[in-house]
């Protein structure tokens, strides 16, 4: 079994899976809004088998240093540059939840160098600014009072997410609240703050888009991801919700080791899920 590693590069909290060995390819792991790597804790010994794989807490989440001021999209993708330039690493694979994904796209298309793949997982994309700026009242509002406090994480709350109640992911999800305090509404404004459509038109790497079924940016998401994105593969996994590397770890698992075995891409990857 594939045991991670904790580490600091630069101040950003690291899960390394297989640490032993340097030369092995790397898939970099992004979590979705104020959640911690731990998020990715049935995904990574999956993709330890073959890579090396880096699950990563952004500044002001999990594990990791608070920044010393509100942070930007593109302040979050420089802090995960400056880790991979630390590492030394090159080429590296990067799969993100959420907003994990919207990261990645601006760190992939910045630094080409350090990417060489791009894995969104129910990512989130709106086609216009009224867009952005609607799901940031409707989130901000769900998870924060007027003064800025967090809400109490609810036991209908995780079921609105996972569809079931699960005490673990209740417990995960509260914990990892609770560290990122009042940074959680500053990256929800970084969110909106930023155009993710012209980033994705930018990119020249292979993508592959996972979605669950529930997940409910899925429909509003992959047709502009379609529109925009020169090399996608898409697939859709059943049953499955917004957080996938929590609830569909097993299935989200195969999918990319199917996908970066062959990037025939939406057939293969189809076909993990057989």
């Amino acid at each position: 079994m594939t045991v991670a590693a904790d580490a600091v590069f630069g101040g950003l909290a690291v899960s390394d899976f297989r640490p032993s060995e340097k030369d092995a390819p790397v898939i970099v792991l992004l979590s979705s809004l104020g959640v911690s790597r731990r998020s990715w804790a049935g995904v990574g010994p999956i993709l330890g088998r073959e890579y090396r794989c880096l699950a990563v807490d952004i500044p002001g989440h999990g594990g990791s240093e608070p920044a010393k001021n509100f942070m930007t999209i593109e302040d979050f993708a420089e802090a995960v540059a400056a880790m991979l330039d630390r590492a030394g690493i090159r080429d590296a694979i990067l799969v993100g939840n959420s907003m994990g994904a919207t990261i990645a796209t601006e760190l992939a298309v910045t630094r080409p160098d350090l990417v060489s793949q791009l894995v969104h997982v129910g990512s989130a994309v709106w086609d216009s600014e009224e867009g952005r700026r609607q799901w940031l009242h409707s989130r901000s509002s769900l998870f924060c009072r007027p003064d800025g406090t967090l809400f109490d994480m609810t036991e209908d709350f995780v079921v609105n997410i996972f569809g079931a109640y699960d005490a673990a992911h209740h417990l995960m999800l509260k914990e990892d609240q609770a560290a990122a305090g009042p940074r959680l509404a500053s990256a929800m404004w970084a969110i909106y703050a930023y155009d993710t459509l012209i980033a994705l038109g930018r990119l020249s790497q292979p993508v592959l888009a996972v979605f669950g079924e529930n997940d409910p940016y899925r429909t509003q998401t992959l047709p502009l991801l379609r529109q925009t994105v020169a090399r996608l593969d898409e697939v859709v996994i059943p049953g499955g919700g917004h957080l996938l590397p929590v609830d569909r770890a097993t299935e989200l698992a195969a999918c990319i080791l199917a996908w970066l075995r062959d990037e025939r891409g939406a057939r293969i990857t189809k076909d993990c899920l057989d």
